[in-house]
């Protein structure tokens, strides 16, 4: 096996991490897994990015969501606040984790009108059609 044979893996699994935690290359790209790289992030996300800035100004009380790629539910958490008890809001992500992660912070916060999904955004049979007002696809490739 030549050398260039030998850091191949290595290559590959660094280009990889970069890709998937950090696209502009900084802080965490090599440092930790991309799950607690979001985690250690999510506090800098709240102070200089809030999400009821994106959301607020198209959702209203008593309204219906959906997160599409919803994560461990920075947006979902805020949409939830913003359509209030009378509103719902569906979360959906393809990774079970990250579901079972925005579960427990809805819990937490006891909010009961967040219906979270481990399925694809092309499958929402879950949700019933026309029943949606408003739809966040955020960083949904």
């Amino acid at each position: 096996m030549s050398t260039s044979d030998q850091r191949e893996p290595a290559l590959r699994q660094e280009r990889h991490a970069r890709l998937v935690l950090n696209p502009s290359n900084r802080l965490f790209s090599r440092l930790a897994p991309w799950h607690i790289a979001l985690a250690l992030t999510e506090p800098l996300n709240r102070l200089f990015d809030p999400a009821e800035r994106l959301v607020g100004p198209h959702v209203k009380r008593g309204q219906v969501a959906a997160d599409l790629g919803c994560g461990r539910g920075y947006y979902t958490l805020a949409l939830a606040e913003l359509v209030g008890p009378e509103g719902k809001v569906y979360a959906v992500d393809l990774d079970e984790k990250n579901i079972r992660v925005l579960t427990r912070k809805a819990a937490r916060r006891g909010c009961r009108n967040i219906e979270a999904h481990a399925s694809s955004a092309s499958d929402l049979s879950f949700i019933a059609d026309r029943s949606v007002d408003f739809i966040l696809a955020n960083g949904l490739l």
